[in-house]
């Protein structure tokens, strides 16, 4: 895609290091004003072992103690600290893109939907993300040929786990119609940030997870 550099990520600390170097403007990291990390739930599954593996001294997950407390603490700390990074030292915008998943809420077999992280890492930064939206994509015939539709959702519902500080949002709205509506928000008086014209990163033809535009 123009304008857009992927980029394999494995670790939290890998991460860093490529923000360090948007954070100094250095080379072709000088331009750089959003991070969309993909399969996030996968990244901080890794990381969780990793500090299992350093506190027991092993490498292989299942001759390991379950993980406790203590562990998901570091975890949370460390993506908190990334996190912070990317959008308060590199003034980056930050999208987490990951699957969704389902559970039986309060007891009541009604399933909600919600991203697929860890619950403590959920509840450590969802408050400081501006929208988590649920996306779908659904094959439809359009202008006579068949394409698939993506839509995204930020209203929250029963079933479903969302919020959006944009204001004015349909209920379901496309992409392109999400992401004008996102730099007008952006772009409002009383906000000092500033942001160029956005570029797009295709996901998975399924419900996934966007958790995105840092305060």
């Amino acid at each position: 895609l123009p304008y857009v550099d992927a980029m394999p990520f494995t670790s939290l600390g890998a991460i860093n290091k490529v923000v360090e170097a948007i954070a100094s403007r250095q080379g072709k990291f000088a331009d750089y004003g959003a991070i969309v990390l993909d399969e996030i739930s996968t990244m901080t599954e890794r990381h969780l072992i990793s500090i299992q593996a350093k506190r027991y001294g092993g490498t292989n997950p299942d001759e390991m103690p379950p993980a406790d407390w203590d562990d998901y603490r570091r975890l949370v700390t460390h993506m908190k600290g990334v996190m912070q990074f990317m959008y308060e030292d590199a003034g980056l915008h930050v999208f987490l893109v990951t699957h969704e998943k389902q559970e039986v809420k309060d007891n009541i077999v009604v399933k909600e939907a919600k991203p697929n992280l860890q619950p403590s890492v959920a509840s450590a930064i969802f408050g400081d993300m501006d929208v988590i939206a649920r996306q779908t994509s659904v094959r439809k015939r359009v202008d006579g040929d068949w394409d698939y539709v993506r839509e995204l959702q930020a209203w929250p519902t029963k079933t479903i786990v969302a919020k959006s500080r944009i204001g004015g949002l349909p209920f379901q709205v496309g992409i392109l119609e999400f992401t004008d509506a996102a730099i007008s928000w952006l772009n409002r008086e009383d906000s000092d940030t500033e942001i160029a014209t956005p570029n797009f990163v295709n996901t998975d033809e399924e419900e996934e997870y966007t958790i995105g535009l840092d305060r």
